[in-house]
């Protein structure tokens, strides 16, 4: 509904707005507006805020539910797969995602109204929303009848806690995150600090540089860049670079993972440098650089090429965090269940030693008992009941009837029951829990972007700018030089001197902010 919302956003608007006004189904303004051109005119402003309110609503509509399935994707691939099959199932995951970006931006970079209008829709956004619709309830439902989930049954506690309950849990958590979980967070924040603004901005900077550079000419003063004016090819250029961007993406997803010390190991590659931690850190960094580098580009082709370059960083950041969070949370379930298995064994072993003694039911601090009590009389064992010699100690802890069980084997057992009956009484710091917060600290960067990106473009995009360069167009790399010409002009990386760019600024904050995460990534 949210990404119909924003393809027919216009649509929408009209219907709305000419709902509100007379037969012709226009808006009227009042009674003395008399229909005339200033009727028009405020017909088509009110559209065009209608316009811009439905998209924008159902664009933060539209992340959100997005969110919400990825948290959901990536849950499942933490919660089904062991321990030590995280990085590869991570990895598979990157992989498909990228693949699956390959094939929207190669949809993104077709005439689609050429091969499907009108049957999915008249303009280009309205025919990629259909076919993304399309693919994501047939993955989904892929998703859904494969896999084999146990059910969460909620018990007595858990129906009885409120949203502020929850919400005070949450809270907990982000103060009591363990430390290699909260290490992986900070990164996590920084370094989507520095991705947000490339996913939102990177095709508006391919086509502002398009604009800006490509001022070639036919000879019937005619730019071919817009084959009889067509406003779709500034779209179609920047779904090009993202398509070779999701392309070494995918082939970064397949490679990397190979180089790992899992696959290599020390008896192969003693010294492998290819940790994930490393790995990570490298990934930043190369982004960063190619965030800089938007400074000395003025041509199409050298945008394209930098987009592309990002596809490395960006298979690593779809498996290495994932796969890393997963392994310890992974690792915490498996204490877990551990813990509870060994208490289980421990009660069963009592039962059944103080059975073959004659003891009847051994008393384990006052859990062993039918009703969970702490009084003795309360036990049920046989006839030889008043031959249980346990006692209570000064604590108030109570010691096992088998004499050859000493005092520091039941403080231990007490203790481990204790850990027990306090994870039963109310909401603990899961790997669930974990997990969501985790996610919260990849959501939260994009509205910080949005903020400081808002501030760039108030404080850069009003400034002056000179006049676009008025001589022939850069050739491509293609293209050889020119008799006499030296180097390949599109090489020449040399923007207009004082010209604001506020697109390409917001992307070079963007490089520093992963620059933070790559140095907070070597204490992990």
């Amino acid at each position: 509904m949210s990404m119909y919302m924003v393809a027919y956003a216009k649509e929408i608007a009209q219907t709305f707005v000419g709902g509100r006004g007379g037969k012709d189904g226009r808006a009227t303004v009042g009674p003395g507006s008399g229909g005339g051109d200033d009727s028009d005119d405020d017909t088509e402003s009110t559209v065009k805020a209608w316009t811009i309110g439905l998209a924008v609503v159902g664009f933060y509509c539209l992340d959100f539910s997005i969110n919400a399935v990825q948290a959901s994707c990536r849950s499942l691939i933490m919660d089904i797969p062991p321990t030590d099959q995280q990085e590869v199932g991570n990895a598979w995951s990157g992989w498909m995602n990228n693949l699956g970006s390959v094939v929207g931006f190669f949809a993104g970079n077709l005439d689609l109204a050429y091969y499907f209008a009108p049957l999915l829709g008249d303009t280009q956004i309205k025919i990629l929303a259909n076919l993304a619709m399309i693919f994501f309830i047939l993955c989904l439902s892929i998703s859904s009848l494969s896999v084999n989930e146990v059910p969460y049954k909620p018990n007595d506690d858990d129906k009885k806690r409120s949203v502020w309950s929850t919400i005070w849990n949450i809270s907990r958590a982000f103060r009591a995150l363990p430390g290699e979980i909260q290490r992986i967070c900070n990164v996590q924040f920084f370094a989507w600090m520095g991705w947000f603004p490339f996913l939102f901005y990177s095709t508006t900077w391919v086509g502002e540089i398009l604009r800006r550079y490509d001022n070639s000419h036919d000879d019937e003063g005619e730019n071919p860049s817009y084959p009889g004016g067509d406003p779709t090819v500034i779209e179609r250029a920047g779904s090009f670079a993202l398509l070779c961007w999701a392309g070494i993406a995918v082939f970064s997803g397949i490679v990397i993972p190979k180089l790992t010390p899992q696959e290599f190991g020390q008896e192969r590659w003693p010294r492998n440098p290819f940790t994930l931690k490393n790995i990570w850190t490298m990934s930043l960094v190369w982004f960063a650089v190619c965030m800089g580098a938007t400074w000395f580009v003025d041509d199409l082709w050298a945008a394209t090429a930098v987009v592309a370059l990002c596809g490395v960083p960006w298979a690593v950041a779809m498996w290495v965090p994932f796969a890393m969070v997963g392994e310890i949370i992974s690792d915490m379930k498996d204490r877990i269940m551990e813990e509870e298995a060994e208490d289980e064994e421990d009660d069963t072993l009592a039962i059944v030693s103080g059975e073959s003694s004659g003891y009847g039911a051994a008393v384990q601090g006052g859990c062993t008992g039918s009703n969970g009590s702490s009084d003795p009389d309360t036990v049920h064992g046989d006839e030889n009941r008043g031959d249980i010699n346990g006692e209570i100690n000064s604590s108030g802890s109570l010691l096992t009837a088998r004499d050859d069980m000493d005092a520091e084997e039941a403080h231990r057992k007490q203790t481990r029951l204790q850990h027990r009956l306090q994870r039963q009484k109310g909401p603990q710091l899961d790997a669930g829990l974990v997990l969501g917060v985790h996610n919260m600290y990849i959501v939260f960067p994009q509205f910080v972007d949005a903020i400081i990106a808002s501030v760039l473009f108030a404080m850069i995009g009003n400034a002056s700018r000179p006049d676009p360069p008025t001589g022939p167009r850069i050739p491509p790399p293609t293209t050889s030089p020119p008799p006499g010409g030296g180097d390949l002009g599109w090489m020449n990386f040399s923007a207009p001197t004082g010209d604001p760019e506020p697109v390409g600024w917001v992307l070079r904050f963007g490089g520093v902010m992963a620059l933070v995460a790559a140095y907070l990534s070597r204490r992990l």
